[in-house]
């Protein structure tokens, strides 16, 4: 921001702390301020008002997180994203493996999985085929592109689905914790 847009800044600020119930001292805008400095006033505007009407994260009290979660990203191009998201799956591979959930923040990863095969079968591709699975899930990714993904949180693994099958809510392991 420039020192021009200090005005606009502060009514976006006070919009918030009003919204909130809240008077923000001069202490807490020059704090706003500092953090959000490095982004243009517009895209923080637009920001304030994503988050004042988001029916999950708008009820709640806004902090500079918040607001940052609701600005625009760099510049990264879909097939970028698609490549890190695969590279946190093929992590979440070797360490939750088949018999974990598959969670990611990236729903629309979770999505492209989905609309590939299971979470236990792309677990159990072998190595020498993975490749092929990563350009498959690039292509899946591209496709799901602005597609909703609210309904998804994460893939079951294995245990999971056994629970589910043999009727138990919550894993075993979990149930066993609470008892003790």
């Amino acid at each position: 921001m420039l020192d021009t847009d200090e005005n606009k800044f502060k009514e976006l600020v006070t919009l918030i702390a009003e919204n909130d119930g809240q008077e923000f001292s001069e202490t807490k805008i020059r704090m706003w301020w500092k953090v959000f400095k490095d982004y243009s006033v517009t895209d923080i505007e637009k920001a304030v008002f994503a988050h004042i009407s988001d029916p999950v994260s708008g009820k709640y009290t806004a902090k500079p997180a918040h607001i940052i979660d609701k600005l625009p990203r760099p510049n990264v191009d879909c097939e970028d994203r698609a490549i890190l998201a695969w590279m946190e799956i093929e992590k979440n591979i070797r360490k939750v493996g088949a018999y974990g959930n598959l969670e990611m923040e990236d729903k629309q990863a979770l999505v492209a999985v989905k609309n590939m095969c299971s979470w236990q079968e792309l677990c159990h591709t072998p190595v020498d085929k993975l490749a092929f699975r990563r350009n498959e899930f690039i292509q899946n990714y591209k496709a799901v592109e602005g597609v909703d993904t609210a309904y998804i949180e994460k893939l079951d693994g294995i245990e999971a689905l056994e629970n589910q099958r043999s009727g138990h809510l919550k894993p075993i392991g979990l149930v066993e914790a609470q008892v003790r």
